[in-house]
Protein backbone atom coordinates (compact mmCIF):
# COMPACT_ATOMS: atom_id res chain seq x y z
CA UNK A 1 0.00 0.00 0.00
CA UNK A 2 2.84 2.36 0.79
CA UNK A 3 4.57 1.63 -2.55
CA UNK A 4 1.35 2.30 -4.41
CA UNK A 5 0.90 5.66 -2.65
CA UNK A 6 4.49 6.60 -3.46
CA UNK A 7 4.01 5.72 -7.14
CA UNK A 8 0.83 7.80 -7.25
CA UNK A 9 2.63 10.77 -5.72
CA UNK A 10 5.46 10.51 -8.24
CA UNK A 11 2.98 10.21 -11.10
CA UNK A 12 1.05 13.26 -9.92
CA UNK A 13 4.30 15.24 -9.59
CA UNK A 14 5.32 14.35 -13.15
CA UNK A 15 1.89 15.35 -14.49
CA UNK A 16 2.12 18.66 -12.64
CA UNK A 17 5.58 19.36 -14.10
CA UNK A 18 4.35 18.44 -17.58
CA UNK A 19 1.44 20.81 -17.22
CA UNK A 20 3.79 23.61 -16.14
CA UNK A 21 6.09 22.92 -19.09
CA UNK A 22 3.16 22.93 -21.52
CA UNK A 23 1.88 26.13 -19.94
CA UNK A 24 5.25 27.84 -20.44
CA UNK A 25 5.39 26.65 -24.03
CA UNK A 26 1.88 27.99 -24.67
CA UNK A 27 2.84 31.36 -23.17
CA UNK A 28 6.00 31.50 -25.25
CA UNK A 29 4.03 30.67 -28.39
CA UNK A 30 1.53 33.39 -27.54
CA UNK A 31 4.30 35.98 -27.12
CA UNK A 32 5.85 34.93 -30.43
CA UNK A 33 2.46 35.24 -32.15
CA UNK A 34 1.99 38.73 -30.74
CA UNK A 35 5.51 39.68 -31.86
CA UNK A 36 4.78 38.46 -35.38
CA UNK A 37 1.52 40.42 -35.45
CA UNK A 38 3.35 43.53 -34.27
CA UNK A 39 5.93 43.11 -37.01
CA UNK A 40 3.23 42.74 -39.67
CA UNK A 41 1.36 45.76 -38.33
CA UNK A 42 4.48 47.94 -38.27
CA UNK A 43 5.61 46.91 -41.73
CA UNK A 44 2.19 47.56 -43.25
CA UNK A 45 1.88 50.90 -41.45
CA UNK A 46 5.35 52.23 -42.28
CA UNK A 47 5.74 51.04 -45.86
CA UNK A 48 4.51 53.41 -48.55
CA UNK A 49 4.14 51.95 -51.98
CA UNK A 50 4.37 54.27 -54.96
CA UNK A 51 4.22 53.66 -58.68
CA UNK A 52 8.01 53.97 -58.96
CA UNK A 53 9.43 52.56 -55.76
CA UNK A 54 8.72 51.34 -52.25
CA UNK A 55 9.97 53.56 -49.41
CA UNK A 56 10.16 52.16 -45.86
CA UNK A 57 9.96 54.80 -43.13
CA UNK A 58 11.65 54.42 -39.74
CA UNK A 59 9.53 52.38 -37.35
CA UNK A 60 9.39 51.38 -33.72
CA UNK A 61 9.37 47.64 -34.33
CA UNK A 62 12.15 47.09 -31.79
CA UNK A 63 10.21 48.97 -29.11
CA UNK A 64 7.07 46.91 -29.78
CA UNK A 65 8.95 43.64 -29.52
CA UNK A 66 10.70 44.71 -26.32
CA UNK A 67 7.39 45.64 -24.72
CA UNK A 68 5.95 42.22 -25.58
CA UNK A 69 8.86 40.35 -24.00
CA UNK A 70 9.09 42.63 -20.96
CA UNK A 71 8.08 39.89 -18.45
CA UNK A 72 11.03 37.79 -19.59
CA UNK A 73 13.62 40.56 -19.82
CA UNK A 74 13.11 42.69 -16.72
CA UNK A 75 13.61 39.91 -14.17
CA UNK A 76 17.07 38.97 -15.44
CA UNK A 77 18.33 42.32 -16.70
CA UNK A 78 20.91 44.08 -14.63
CA UNK A 79 22.58 47.24 -15.97
CA UNK A 80 26.35 47.10 -15.99
CA UNK A 81 27.94 49.04 -13.19
CA UNK A 82 30.89 51.00 -14.58
CA UNK A 83 32.46 51.06 -11.11
CA UNK A 84 32.87 47.28 -11.20
CA UNK A 85 34.92 47.34 -14.39
CA UNK A 86 38.62 46.74 -13.78
CA UNK A 87 40.83 49.30 -15.46
CA UNK A 88 44.26 48.31 -16.69
CA UNK A 89 47.01 50.59 -15.57
CA UNK A 90 49.07 51.91 -18.49
CA UNK A 91 52.61 50.52 -18.72
CA UNK A 92 55.33 53.13 -18.18
CA UNK A 93 58.83 52.90 -19.61
CA UNK A 94 62.13 54.46 -18.64
CA UNK A 95 65.10 54.86 -20.98
CA UNK A 96 68.64 55.75 -19.95
CA UNK A 97 72.23 55.52 -21.17
CA UNK A 98 74.46 52.91 -19.51
CA UNK A 99 78.11 52.02 -19.92
CA UNK A 100 79.51 48.66 -18.84
CA UNK A 101 83.10 48.87 -17.62
CA UNK A 102 85.57 46.00 -17.87
CA UNK A 103 87.70 46.67 -14.78
CA UNK A 104 86.39 46.03 -11.28
CA UNK A 105 88.79 48.68 -9.96
CA UNK A 106 88.09 51.51 -12.38
CA UNK A 107 87.40 54.79 -10.57
CA UNK A 108 87.51 57.22 -13.50
CA UNK A 109 85.36 57.63 -16.58
CA UNK A 110 86.80 55.92 -19.68
CA UNK A 111 88.34 58.02 -22.40
CA UNK A 112 86.90 58.14 -25.91
CA UNK A 113 89.35 55.49 -27.08
CA UNK A 114 88.53 53.26 -24.11
CA UNK A 115 84.79 53.65 -24.76
CA UNK A 116 85.29 52.51 -28.34
CA UNK A 117 87.33 49.55 -27.13
CA UNK A 118 84.61 48.61 -24.67
CA UNK A 119 81.92 48.92 -27.32
CA UNK A 120 83.83 46.73 -29.77
CA UNK A 121 84.03 44.05 -27.09
CA UNK A 122 80.28 44.09 -26.46
CA UNK A 123 80.55 46.34 -23.40
CA UNK A 124 80.59 50.12 -23.37
CA UNK A 125 77.76 52.59 -23.82
CA UNK A 126 74.22 51.62 -24.81
CA UNK A 127 70.77 53.10 -24.37
CA UNK A 128 68.42 50.71 -22.54
CA UNK A 129 64.64 50.92 -22.15
CA UNK A 130 63.12 49.35 -19.02
CA UNK A 131 59.57 48.77 -17.90
CA UNK A 132 59.22 51.25 -15.06
CA UNK A 133 58.54 49.05 -12.05
CA UNK A 134 59.84 48.21 -8.58
CA UNK A 135 61.17 44.72 -9.27
CA UNK A 136 64.96 44.32 -8.94
CA UNK A 137 64.79 40.96 -10.73
CA UNK A 138 63.38 42.50 -13.93
CA UNK A 139 65.96 45.31 -13.81
CA UNK A 140 68.85 42.86 -13.50
CA UNK A 141 67.40 40.57 -16.18
CA UNK A 142 67.19 43.47 -18.63
CA UNK A 143 70.80 44.48 -17.98
CA UNK A 144 71.97 40.90 -18.50
CA UNK A 145 69.93 40.70 -21.69
CA UNK A 146 71.71 43.75 -23.12
CA UNK A 147 75.09 42.90 -21.54
CA UNK A 148 75.46 39.08 -21.45
CA UNK A 149 78.97 39.58 -20.00
CA UNK A 150 77.33 40.47 -16.67
CA UNK A 151 76.06 36.92 -16.23
CA UNK A 152 78.30 35.17 -13.73
CA UNK A 153 80.51 38.20 -13.07
CA UNK A 154 79.84 38.04 -9.32
CA UNK A 155 77.67 41.12 -8.92
CA UNK A 156 77.94 44.71 -10.07
CA UNK A 157 77.49 48.24 -8.82
CA UNK A 158 76.27 51.43 -10.50
CA UNK A 159 78.22 54.67 -10.67
CA UNK A 160 77.95 58.15 -12.14
CA UNK A 161 80.40 60.96 -12.69
CA UNK A 162 81.12 63.05 -9.62
CA UNK A 163 79.19 66.30 -9.46
CA UNK A 164 82.42 68.25 -9.05
CA UNK A 165 84.34 66.37 -11.75
CA UNK A 166 83.51 64.75 -15.07
CA UNK A 167 86.40 62.30 -14.70
CA UNK A 168 86.08 60.72 -11.24
CA UNK A 169 83.20 58.33 -10.56
CA UNK A 170 81.04 57.95 -7.46
CA UNK A 171 79.02 54.91 -6.45
CA UNK A 172 75.25 55.25 -6.43
CA UNK A 173 73.57 54.29 -3.17
CA UNK A 174 71.72 51.00 -3.58
CA UNK A 175 68.55 50.16 -1.61
CA UNK A 176 68.68 47.05 0.56
CA UNK A 177 66.30 45.34 -1.88
CA UNK A 178 68.46 46.14 -4.91
CA UNK A 179 68.32 48.57 -7.82
CA UNK A 180 65.05 49.02 -9.69
CA UNK A 181 64.14 51.11 -12.70
CA UNK A 182 61.63 53.20 -10.75
CA UNK A 183 64.23 53.91 -8.04
CA UNK A 184 66.85 55.07 -10.52
CA UNK A 185 64.30 57.19 -12.40
CA UNK A 186 62.59 58.88 -9.46
CA UNK A 187 64.60 58.53 -6.24
CA UNK A 188 68.34 58.23 -6.94
CA UNK A 189 70.73 61.08 -7.69
CA UNK A 190 71.49 59.65 -11.15
CA UNK A 191 69.51 62.27 -13.03
CA UNK A 192 70.49 62.46 -16.71
CA UNK A 193 74.11 61.43 -16.11
CA UNK A 194 75.57 58.42 -17.84
CA UNK A 195 75.19 55.37 -15.58
CA UNK A 196 78.32 53.21 -15.37
CA UNK A 197 78.13 49.51 -14.51
CA UNK A 198 81.21 48.15 -12.75
CA UNK A 199 81.76 44.44 -11.96
CA UNK A 200 82.60 43.74 -8.33
CA UNK A 201 84.43 40.40 -8.04
CA UNK A 202 86.26 40.05 -11.35
CA UNK A 203 87.24 41.94 -14.47
CA UNK A 204 85.44 41.40 -17.74
CA UNK A 205 87.76 40.27 -20.51
CA UNK A 206 88.07 42.28 -23.69
CA UNK A 207 88.45 39.08 -25.69
CA UNK A 208 88.31 38.73 -29.43
CA UNK A 209 85.18 36.59 -29.39
CA UNK A 210 83.15 39.58 -28.26
CA UNK A 211 84.61 41.69 -31.05
CA UNK A 212 83.70 39.12 -33.66
CA UNK A 213 80.16 38.88 -32.29
CA UNK A 214 79.60 42.56 -33.06
CA UNK A 215 81.49 42.74 -36.35
CA UNK A 216 80.66 39.49 -38.09
CA UNK A 217 81.80 39.87 -41.72
CA UNK A 218 79.30 39.43 -44.53
CA UNK A 219 79.90 38.34 -48.11
CA UNK A 220 80.03 41.95 -49.30
CA UNK A 221 82.55 43.10 -46.63
CA UNK A 222 86.19 43.65 -47.48
CA UNK A 223 88.14 41.49 -45.02
CA UNK A 224 91.74 40.98 -44.03
CA UNK A 225 93.35 38.23 -41.97
CA UNK A 226 94.65 39.22 -38.54
CA UNK A 227 98.29 38.12 -38.34
CA UNK A 228 97.97 37.47 -34.58
CA UNK A 229 94.80 35.36 -34.35
CA UNK A 230 94.47 34.37 -38.06
CA UNK A 231 90.79 35.38 -38.16
CA UNK A 232 89.22 37.22 -41.08
CA UNK A 233 88.22 40.69 -39.85
CA UNK A 234 86.28 43.40 -41.73
CA UNK A 235 88.77 45.99 -42.90
CA UNK A 236 86.68 48.80 -41.41
CA UNK A 237 87.18 47.43 -37.87
CA UNK A 238 90.61 45.84 -38.30
CA UNK A 239 92.51 48.61 -36.49
CA UNK A 240 90.38 48.48 -33.32
CA UNK A 241 90.48 44.67 -33.46
CA UNK A 242 94.25 44.76 -33.76
CA UNK A 243 94.63 46.88 -30.63
CA UNK A 244 92.44 44.51 -28.60
CA UNK A 245 94.10 41.47 -30.09
CA UNK A 246 97.59 42.71 -29.18
CA UNK A 247 96.58 43.36 -25.57
CA UNK A 248 94.91 39.95 -25.37
CA UNK A 249 98.02 38.21 -26.66
CA UNK A 250 100.18 40.06 -24.09
CA UNK A 251 97.70 39.27 -21.31
CA UNK A 252 97.74 35.51 -22.00
CA UNK A 253 101.46 35.24 -22.85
Amino acid sequence: MTCYSHECAVHLKERRENRLTMSNQIRAAEFLRKAAEALDAEISATTTTTSCSTVTAPSTIGSAIRSIFTPYNRSNYRPANPRNRTRREPISYWSHRFCLLASSKQITAPTREEKQELYDAGLGEKKITFIKDSYPESFKAKLEEVYPNLIGCGGFELLRSNCGSRVSLEVLKMPSTGFTSIYLANESNLGQALCYIRPIQKDLELHIGSTQEHSEPTESDVTEQCIDCNQMIPLSSLRSHKEICNRTQVHFS
